[in-house]
């Protein structure tokens, strides 16, 4: 089975998917009253699963975000436990993922071991979710003032973000519609699954895209074709993360990331080594995501053309280009490259790529048009 298509046949039971379909609208009415008298009432309360699916409606399909929300998770886990339960989990899974990197960049993986490699990667995940869905934040009326409420802890500006919160649902339930009427292999699926499975890193992905400018969309495009993204994912060849970083040239991409002087540069040295930097990319899909768009910054410069740019990611920056011109041709007209020239990975890959683009815009501009 193609790469493509086995990812997308075998995502549903993925990172931030399972059961997608099947779960009801977390936000609850539980109203609550005081045994003496009227002075506290639960209006609403949300798990923090939910809440980053709609931070990332918040930070990758809006265009200018109020913050409100943001800083509501970093408040929650500013007072929360969910940090040392969730770090405790990823060490394992970043374990696993590194050893199985390590072992295929040896020796390419089969269809089998990939099966293997996923059953696993989602069995564990699946504790990931679990914590996050056990973790309630509450809006807590008292004496006509609303707060943001967490296990008794109480945050200010609970009416704003109750008024966020409602506004995002609502764009949340249209991204659900939208996928629910679309194939599972077309583009616009594909890439609401991609922006799914992105949610825990989407704040980061919007700060990442202003540092390096690398476009939002084209993050998400890349994170799509290379692994619908995954947080924890592992490729054939023990390509690592969501963005699937080959582990034979990260040495390279490292320094080409760093060539960029931004903050993102820094970020990448504080957090990582040379020596390092398999382990560290295995666990830490942040890193991953800023060396990737310093990466794609510094390939944008060193290329002449879009599809030069595109490819120079997936086949390394002197592969692409030395594209022949018989290809090059096809390559400047994507809209004329037939579905049997799509048997080729150049091609595919492209051509891949801008459908997942065009689609995150299609995708945003239905979620956010107004009613």
């Amino acid at each position: 089975m193609k790469r493509r298509n086995f990812l997308i046949k075998t995502t549903l039971a993925t990172a931030g998917i399972v059961g997608f379909f099947g779960i009801p609208n977390l936000i609850q009415d539980t109203v609550v009253y005081s045994e003496r008298e009227l002075i506290k009432k639960e209006l609403f309360s949300v798990d923090l699963n939910f809440l980053e699916k709609i931070l990332m409606i918040d930070n990758l399909l809006i265009k200018e975000n109020s913050g409100y929300l943001t800083n509501l998770d970093e408040e929650v886990k500013r007072v929360s436990k969910i940090e040392t339960k969730l770090n405790k989990v990823e060490e394992g899974i970043s374990e696993f993922v590194e050893k199985k990197v390590t072992l295929f960049r040896k020796k390419n993986a089969s269809k089998e071991e990939l099966y293997q490699v996923r059953d696993e990667l989602n069995e564990r995940y699946q504790e990931i979710l679990n914590i996050k869905k056990n973790e309630k934040v509450s809006f807590i009326n008292f004496k006509r003032n609303l707060f943001v409420s967490y296990k008794n802890d109480f945050f200010e500006k609970g009416g704003p973000i109750l008024k966020e919160l409602h506004r995002l649902d609502n764009y949340f339930s249209k991204l659900n519609s939208l996928m629910s009427n679309e194939k599972k292999d077309s583009p616009i699926y594909s890439t609401g699954i991609t922006l799914m499975n992105l949610s825990a890193d989407a704040s980061f992905i919007r700060k990442a895209s202003n540092i390096s400018g690398t476009p939002i969309e084209e993050i998400v495009a890349l994170a799509n074709v290379e692994s619908l993204g995954k947080k924890f994912a592992v490729g054939t060849e023990g390509e690592i993360n969501r963005f699937q970083l080959h582990p034979k040239y990260l040495r390279d991409n490292y320094r080409n990331a760093l060539s960029q002087k931004n903050i993102l540069s820094d970020y990448i040295r504080e957090n990582t080594s040379e020596k390092t930097l398999l382990k560290d990319l295995a666990g830490d899909s942040k890193l991953n995501i800023a060396i990737t768009a310093n990466l794609m910054r510094y390939l944008n410069e060193k290329t002449k053309t879009y599809y030069e740019y595109i490819l120079s990611y997936n086949r390394g920056l002197g592969r692409a280009l030395d594209i022949p011109e018989r290809i090059r041709i096809k390559l400047e007209n994507p809209e004329n490259i037939s579905e049997k020239s799509k048997r080729y990975s150049i091609y595919r890959y492209y051509t891949n790529f801008l459908d997942a683009k065009k689609a995150f815009e299609q995708i945003k501009g239905y979620v956010t048009k107004a009613a």
